[in-house]
């Protein structure tokens, strides 16, 4: 059985055992306790760190935010972001929940490493 982390408030949509979700409130449901986020800085210096989860913009098919790292006490994030310039940059989850357009968590989306979801340009982080 898994225990549930003591310092944030967890909800359980799914019914799986397995699948709470990290959930200050509930617009950050699309972060899972399962997902294994690294603390912010972790990566720093790897070549091609994992891009985990992908958040798009409902009404806006150009952009999307590949979350690499998550600290759940700041909603803090550090990832890729995919819009008029990409680029690899930390932003604050609430600041984006805030802004009007919903995000929503792409679910077919698998773990993969940065360069994959970047293209096949130079990785520069």
């Amino acid at each position: 059985m898994n225990s549930r982390p003591t310092n944030v408030a967890t909800v359980n949509i799914s019914g799986n055992p397995n699948d709470f979700w990290i959930a200050r409130s509930p617009r950050f449901q699309w972060i899972r306790k399962r997902d294994h986020f690294p603390p912010i800085g972790a990566t720093k210096g790897q070549s091609d760190p994992l891009c985990r989860v992908k958040l798009a913009v409902r009404d806006v098919a150009n952009w999307a935010f590949y979350l690499i790292e998550y600290d759940c006490d700041t909603t803090a994030a550090y990832g890729l972001v995919k819009g008029l310039v990409p680029r690899c940059t930390l932003l604050h989850l609430d600041a984006l929940a805030k802004c009007g357009e919903p995000l929503e968590r792409d679910i077919h989306f698998l773990p993969r490493p940065l360069s994959h979801v970047w293209g096949d340009r130079h990785v520069s982080l």
